[in-house]
């Protein structure tokens, strides 16, 4: 998994809202509520080799940590517009 898109799934669950926003693009962004997207003291932990990738789309499954709850895994779809990776959906997966 390239460094960036790790950064991207990483600042997925990142304390500031607007470093959670800034790694959606905008139309995943528009479905979604003002404000956090996650409580402070979340964060994504990328499952060791679960990246796969095709051109500028990608998924990889992540856990979701949020504290007082068990650890969620997700998938996390994410793609390549320009020089950076963006999250385009986040589903619950499988274990």
């Amino acid at each position: 998994m390239p460094p960036i898109a790790a950064a991207t799934v990483h600042d997925l669950g990142s304390a500031s809202a607007s470093v959670q926003r800034s790694v959606l693009t905008p139309q995943a962004s528009a479905l979604l509520s003002a404000g956090s997207l996650f409580p402070p003291g979340t964060h994504m932990t990328v499952k060791p080799n679960s990246w796969h990738v095709t051109g500028r789309f990608a998924n990889v499954l992540a856990y979701l940590v949020q504290p007082g709850r068990a650890p969620a895994l997700y998938e996390i779809g994410l793609m390549r517009p320009t020089n950076r990776w963006l999250v385009t959906y986040a589903v619950p997966a499988e274990p």
